[in-house]
């Protein structure tokens, strides 16, 4: 009898264990799904702004001026309302102040030799828009970080030793 005992006390906590495998895989299959559809509807929550920042882009026309909610990204100055900045390395970028869109200069890796056609006519579209926008009127003023520069004989400033 104690053998008996001891082989339903054995298959009952293979039961057991059977049901908390069985519990703990459904609770993982759960938490994955519910990953799969948070993952699904961040990326749709994304794609639908994205989607809304090229629209608002595409129908701003970078100008200042306009009164009320109907001009926002209507105006009607002859000056664009952009900033232009000249970064410390060179390039300058250029930013509306309406829409937020950014102009900078296109990756040159587009135009290498050995480039597909696409990616040349890519850059050429890209560096035209670029020029385009460098050279909108604007009544505000170029901003810039100053330009590496190496400086000697100031007071406070390391002395390059003579080569």
């Amino acid at each position: 009898m104690p053998n008996d005992d001891r082989k339903t006390v054995m298959a009952e906590l293979d039961e057991l264990n059977l049901i908390e495998a069985r519990y703990r895989v459904s609770h993982l299959q759960s938490t994955q799904a519910i990953r799969k559809v948070r993952q699904a509807s961040v990326e749709r929550s994304l794609r639908a702004e994205m989607q809304r920042e090229t629209y608002k882009q595409a129908n701003c026309r970078h100008r200042k001026g306009g009164k009320g909610v109907e001009m926002m990204y209507q105006g009607n100055d002859s000056n664009f309302a952009v900033i232009k900045h000249i970064y410390p390395t060179g390039p300058m970028h250029v930013y509306c102040q309406r829409c937020g869109k950014e102009w900078k200069p296109p990756d040159a890796k587009l135009n290498r030799k050995g480039a597909s056609i696409e990616d040349r006519r890519e850059y050429a579209r890209l560096y035209k828009e670029y020029q385009e926008a460098i050279n909108f009127p604007t009544d505000n003023e170029t901003s810039g970080s100053q330009l590496f520069m190496v400086t000697r004989g100031e007071p406070g400033t390391y002395e390059l030793p003579a080569a």
